[in-house]
């Protein structure tokens, strides 16, 4: 079973992203963090990858939060 607590940790990640950047859509918000997603479908990425792309994502858009 999944770790249901992923959920608020991954949806954490996407608004910090997001307001980094609130006048994107959420496609387009996806869409910048996509490379990583190339390498493959995404409809079999697993959650806690997703979780890491976002948090790198995050650091580079935020590099002085922590």
């Amino acid at each position: 079973m999944r770790d249901p607590k992923r959920i608020h940790r991954i949806l954490a990640l996407l608004e910090l992203c997001w307001r980094e950047s609130p006048d994107l859509r959420l496609m387009q918000l996806l869409h910048n963090v996509a490379p990583p997603f190339l390498v493959g479908d995404p409809y079999y990425l697993e959650d806690d990858e997703l979780e890491q792309i976002l948090a790198g994502y995050h650091g580079e858009a935020c590099p002085n939060r922590v």
